[in-house]
């Protein structure tokens, strides 16, 4: 096989292994809710993803619903719960979804799973008063105007320092270069191997 198709081959490969590795990490960190999540989504209805709510967590299982039964897998046997309502089903990110408690097994209203939407009103009026006497905007504004100013011409006169420098390298090495050249054709250097 030749250098090149070895090279092509090595690189496919090491872009593979970083891809699996990163699919790989985020399965570990989802806790395996994304392989469930595309069974669920690649059965076209047919499956439900159930999110069992523990006490610090939630668990994602795949489960069977027919004739308002619910079957799934559990982490100690199959599970059956009984009277499944389409109620208590909803959809999000296109699948089925029902929510379960974990202690007793019993089903969960969607809406109990939505966030709190509590209302503190001294926290409110602490944050609507905080907002009333705020220091104008404006002169933040123009003081990161001015910074970014000052940056780009500190980073304007860096990048002319070294490009100074750098041309100036450049024309002394072209003069020793022209004068190497003109000390071969006269014969006074001899090339050795």
């Amino acid at each position: 096989m030749n250098e090149p198709l070895k090279a092509i081959i090595y690189q496919a490969l090491g872009y593979s292994i970083a891809m699996l590795l990163g699919i790989g990490i985020l399965v570990f960190l989802q806790r395996g809710f994304l392989l469930k999540f595309l069974r669920v989504k690649a059965s076209l209805g047919k499956l439900v993803l159930i999110r069992v709510r523990q006490v610090n967590h939630w668990d994602y299982h795949v489960g069977n619903w027919n004739e308002q039964d619910l079957i799934f897998g559990g982490k100690k046997g199959k599970k059956r719960i009984n009277n499944i309502k389409n109620e208590h089903l909803y959809r999000s990110l296109g699948i089925n979804w029902v929510d379960l408690d974990g202690k007793v097994w019993a089903i969960l209203p969607p809406a109990s799973t939505e966030a709190v939407g509590g209302f503190d009103p001294e926290k409110q009026e602490s944050l609507v008063t905080r907002a009333l006497y705020a220091p104008p905007m404006e002169d933040l504004k123009n003081k990161i105007v001015l910074v970014l100013i000052v940056l780009a011409i500190v980073m304007g006169a860096a990048s002319a320092y070294f490009g100074y420098n750098i041309l100036n390298q450049v024309g002394i090495l072209s003069t020793d270069i022209a004068s190497l050249k003109s000390l071969i054709q006269a014969g006074a250097v001899v090339a050795t191997s």
